[in-house]
């Protein structure tokens, strides 16, 4: 048998015979200990405990030891499947929703015909998307009503058209028209003002301005 005193109290290590480890981690308590029946557990304080003697600390639901490792294994399992070079749903039909939980919300990737999604509220005050190359340049997109949608090219909505190259153009539907509108010269993070190179009309099914026709060096 041997015994080791520290300034906390002492550990007691007895006979294999008797299979008894006696603890006074806090050197007023002389019952903590662990017996041949008590397995599997931890030595700490329950979250209600406060202050005092050590407790033992039973396992969880999904909690087990291995030796003197604790394992944590089983629960819901993990939504995403790490693949090395893809990580994907482990349920690989679901869809993924941001912002919210229905598939008008944010950003939704579904599983499906149409394989993405992109929500704003209404009247946005910015474009729901923008692409760019290292912070430059710019490919957007808008849809600020039905009726009225644009697609930028180094061009974006921030609260009005904004330039994101000295030139850029705009296919813009809005009014039952769909506009071809570019310019340049523009100041870069300064407003863009288009000009309007052609319109389709859409409700009558036809031309609805031909600047582009009528306009000399215009090619």
């Amino acid at each position: 048998m041997g015994r080791n005193t520290a300034g906390t109290g002492n550990v007691e290590i007895l006979s294999a015979a008797t299979a008894k480890t006696m603890l006074n981690l806090t050197g007023t308590n002389s019952g903590d200990q662990f017996t041949s029946e008590t397995v599997s557990t931890i030595i700490g304080r329950g979250s209600a405990g406060g202050a005092g003697a050590a407790q033992e600390i039973t396992l969880g639901t999904n909690l087990s030891m291995s030796g003197t490792t604790l394992n944590a294994t089983g629960g819901g399992g993990s939504l995403w499947t790490d693949g090395g070079a893809i990580t994907y749903l482990t349920a690989t039909g679901d869809n993924v929703a941001m912002g919210g939980s229905l598939l008008l919300h944010h950003f939704i990737w579904i599983w499906g015909p149409a394989t993405l999604r992109l929500n704003s509220g209404a009247t946005p005050s910015t474009g729901q998307f923008r692409i760019t190359a290292n912070g430059l340049g710019s490919l957007s997109g808008i849809t600020y009503a039905a009726d009225n949608s644009a697609l930028g090219f180094d061009v974006d909505y921030s609260s009005g058209f904004v330039a994101r190259n000295a030139t850029g153009a705009l296919i813009y539907k809005n009014g039952g028209l769909l506009e071809f509108q570019g310019s340049g010269g523009n100041s870069v993070g300064g407003a863009f003002t288009a000009t309007n190179m052609m319109a389709l009309d859409l409700t009558n099914n036809r031309v609805a301005s031909e600047r582009w026709l009528r306009e000399p060096n215009c090619l």
